[in-house]
């Protein structure tokens, strides 16, 4: 098996569709593997805009307020934990090998912390860390709340309540920096948190904020789990789509709702969650997935590029 890294982006979309349809993009052009979601777009408790055949979402259904789940391509092995769950926060058990083919296995967790809950940490959180006493735990976390130790700018009494809580447990601060992970035009501030467990810390490599727009508030923190999947792996490249059969395809799979006639905010969401398969559908026939071989190697890097190229 070829040794391959699994990657993770912890993203709050602020129940966004534009930020959903972006964070689905970065699925399709195979970007991401997992991601650890906050705020996500909604509707009567549904998640809404990853309804592919490729992808598995993960979340307690029949919440009034939807406020984290799970995304993530449906060949990784992830199972709900549904007495760890709640509108809150998801969790999900993930099993998987280490870079020298050991089984392992832990517990992936996307929590959001709401700025005006008396609980901090939620009820939610303190479960994930009593798990982490006996099991491998990471989590992604929209904290609402400032502490240096993570980065922020200052400290408020949220963020010193949590770190209270974080030094009584088992897990451990990921982030690194102090860049903002979340932007406005007012203001910018550290307000999301990584959390891990000792040996899922001794996993997670290359923490950071991501400088791909993200079309909320919230920046992307994108992280790898070093891990290994099979030899072969399936990816579609838009570099090589057919982008002038694309206009073509589109117009095929939407003509049938020409004639459709919108008349209540349900009907909207139905509409919405079609175009977008249909627009994946178009995706996927003008770019086919190609199975490839990860040829991957950890220690190449542009220094190597450039001498190979030179020579």
């Amino acid at each position: 098996k070829a040794q391959m890294q699994l990657r993770l982006t912890q993203a709050n979309l602020q129940h966004s569709r534009a930020a959903t349809a972006n964070l689905l993009r970065s699925f399709l052009t195979n970007n991401v593997d997992i991601a650890l979601v906050q705020e996500p777009h909604h509707h009567n408790g549904v998640v809404q805009g990853f309804r592919t055949k490729n992808l598995s979402v993960f979340y307690v259904k029949g919440r009034d307020k939807t406020r984290s789940c799970i995304i993530a391509k449906k060949e990784i092995k992830l199972t709900l934990i549904s007495n760890l769950c709640d509108q809150d926060t998801t969790a999900v058990k993930w099993e998987g090998k280490t870079e020298d083919s050991r089984p392992v296995s832990g517990i992936l967790a996307s929590v959001y912390l709401p700025y005006d809950s008396k609980d901090n940490p939620t009820l939610g959180l303190q479960k994930l860390a009593k798990e982490a006493a006996t099991t491998e735990v990471l989590i992604g976390c929209d904290a609402n709340a400032h502490h240096k130790l993570w980065g922020s700018s200052d400290i408020n009494s949220r963020g010193k309540s949590l770190l209270d809580f974080i030094s009584t447990t088992n897990l451990t601060i990921l982030n690194v920096g102090t860049t903002p992970t979340f932007v406005t035009k007012t203001r910018s501030e550290v307000i999301d948190v990584t959390l891990a467990s000792p040996g899922m810390s001794g996993l997670v490599g290359g923490w950071r904020v991501s400088n791909t727009p993200s079309f909320a508030d919230h920046r992307w923190i994108c992280y790898e789990i070093k891990g290994t999947r099979t030899e072969k792996i399936s990816v579609r490249n838009p570099r090589r789509a057919r982008w002038d059969d694309y206009a073509s395809e589109t117009k095929k799979h939407l003509i049938s709702l020409a004639d459709i006639t919108i008349s209540s905010v349900s009907e909207v969401e139905n509409i919405v969650t079609v175009v977008t398969n249909k627009l994946v559908k178009s995706f996927e026939t003008v770019c086919p997935a190609r199975t490839v071989r990860n040829n991957d190697q950890p220690w190449w890097n542009g220094d190597f590029t450039t001498i190979r190229t030179t020579t």
